[in-house]
């Protein structure tokens, strides 16, 4: 191996840039794979709530259903910045949340089942479209 023809291509493509791209090649990796470890868990934490959602309780489980409602909310309000949701997300998840209470406290009426249709058909949309949001 010859050293001078190999330090003369390090200095040739400089000392700096390989540094540079060494270190920009490594931040922009992690910057990647975070956002890639993200997208991941938001699909989770949406497939998770949406299937709370969507199982009928008994009346025996329905006193738990509002605690599965609220932790999968949870879960998806931390995978955004600052861990609060966007605003139309994070209102559906409220409508969808006191839905619940009212069906757990026994004070729905005989349009709730519509009503709770709507808001999580709503928040099936909010989530969707802010899946990738920062």
């Amino acid at each position: 191996m010859d050293w001078t023809l190999i330090s003369t291509s390090v200095l040739a493509g400089g000392i700096v840039g390989q540094i540079l791209t060494v270190i920009g090649t490594h931040f922009f990796t992690n910057v990647r794979e975070y956002r890639k470890w993200q997208l991941q868990e938001r699909h989770k934490a949406a497939l998770e709530l949406i299937d709370i959602l969507t199982s009928n309780p008994s009346n025996d489980s329905i006193s738990n259903w509002t605690h599965q409602i609220r932790n999968a909310s949870l879960k998806i309000h931390i995978l955004y910045n600052n861990g609060v949701a966007p605003d139309k997300l994070r209102h559906s998840l409220e409508v969808v949340f006191k839905l619940a209470q009212l069906k757990k406290d026994n004070k729905q009426d005989e349009s709730w089942s519509d009503s709770f249709k709507e808001a999580v058909s709503d928040l099936r949309k909010q989530i969707s479209i802010n899946l990738n949001v920062k």
